[in-house]
């Protein structure tokens, strides 16, 4: 786990000071090898990695696959207001992945879809403001989502492992 950097921001109920936000954002825990539902469990693997996360926020944001809210539950991090589970922090569906076909995806109820590169960045905008909103309400943050869309979110051009947490800096 890293070290957890805080983040100031702006808050118009202090009269011009500022408070501090902490956003932290968690990749799912280990899927079940060989499986190729795209909306698959952790595995029990998973549940340990998992298992080995304690912390407490005031909100907690997951994706709307199941093994994100599987590893939120499967940790020891306690929500003191709530959860919200969105889809505009769900994987990168891209078309151009062999993996994912339509079929796949329409497996899956209709959480998923195939989306352009321009759709997903659109997406991660919209996430960005949503987390943006979210900071302005509360203390302490954690997202729950998966490897690509969290290394598109932080920029990061290193990986991104399971159950490791790490600071986010909102966007101002």
């Amino acid at each position: 786990m890293r070290r957890v950097d805080e983040v100031l921001r702006h808050n118009e109920d202090c009269s011009g000071g500022y408070t501090m936000c902490s956003i932290y954002v968690m990749r799912h825990a280990l899927r079940p090898d060989g499986w190729s539902d795209l909306d698959c469990p952790i595995s029990e693997e998973g549940k340990r990695q998992a298992r080995n996360i304690q912390w407490s926020c005031d909100v907690a944001v997951v994706s709307n696959l199941c093994r994100t809210k599987q590893t939120l539950e499967s940790s020891r991090v306690v929500v003191q207001e709530k959860i919200i589970e969105t889809d505009l922090c769900r994987e990168y569906m891209g078309g151009s992945r062999p993996d994912y076909t339509d079929t796949d995806l329409k497996q899956n109820g209709g959480k998923l879809k195939v989306e352009t590169r321009q759709e997903f960045a659109e997406r991660l905008q919209r996430f960005r403001e949503f987390l943006a909103d979210l900071a302005t309400k509360h203390k302490s943050i954690l997202v729950v989502s998966h490897g690509v869309f969290i290394s598109a979110l932080l920029s990061l051009q290193r990986g991104v492992y399971n159950c490791e947490r790490f600071p986010y800096h909102a966007p101002h």
